[in-house]
């Protein structure tokens, strides 16, 4: 091969090693939002079923004998 065909194909993969790269760290910091995003609504969700939870207990209170 001649050395400048070599060089052309380590330029060409170079660029792809780099967008790899940058995709890959996008990615991860879109999914650690994501998921601290779903974690706060999890918690939300928790906080409101307990509140329910404890209704429904009061109101079974209330029908017992």
């Amino acid at each position: 091969m001649e050395p400048n065909a070599i060089i052309e194909l380590v330029m060409g993969q170079g660029v792809f090693a780099a967008l790899f790269i940058w995709l890959f760290f996008t990615y991860q910091k879109e999914s650690r939002e994501r998921e601290e995003r779903l974690m706060s609504i999890v918690d939300s969700q928790a906080e409101r079923l307990e509140k329910i939870s404890q209704t429904l207990e009061k109101i079974a209170d209330d029908f017992r004998p």
